[in-house]
């Protein structure tokens, strides 16, 4: 097994996709990574997305939103990504097919197509925010 790691783009990731059974053996696996511009300020406010853990699925199935998990792995855990997580996530779509004997498609017999998330706009106070922080420096919670 060998690890490249490479800055790919979502249209290299695309073209290597069409194309994965011209190179068997090689998997592709992305992963995300957060980008705080100041460092620890706004963090707890922002938040972060995780994995979708055992209580995330029992919290989703009593809430009947389990099924609009079925194409991701991650869920808002904490602040703004927690509380607004309904509004970033969108709607999966999914397509209902009719196939032969051969699994090979015969016709479409439902698209319901899938919606992106909303984007959402805060107005925080970076510098209030920080001089906050300089205040509590030390102390513990």
């Amino acid at each position: 097994m060998a690890w490249f790691y490479t800055k790919c783009k979502f249209y290299c990731w695309a073209r290597f996709a069409v194309n994965q059974y011209r190179f068997p053996g090689v998997e592709v696996k992305g992963y995300k990574r957060r980008y705080y511009p100041y460092n620890s300020a706004l963090t707890h406010v922002i938040g972060y997305v995780s994995k979708i853990n055992d209580k995330d699925v029992d919290r989703l199935d009593k809430e009947g939103k389990l099924a609009n998990y079925a194409s991701t792995h991650d869920i808002g855990k904490l602040g703004i990504e927690r509380y607004y997580e309904d509004v970033l996530h969108g709607q999966t779509g999914y397509e209902e097919v009719e196939v032969n004997n051969r699994g090979r498609v015969i016709r479409q017999l439902k698209e319901v197509p899938p919606q992106a998330g909303r984007d959402i706009y805060l107005t925080l106070d970076l510098k209030l925010q920080q001089y906050i922080e300089t205040l509590l420096a030390g102390s513990r919670a």
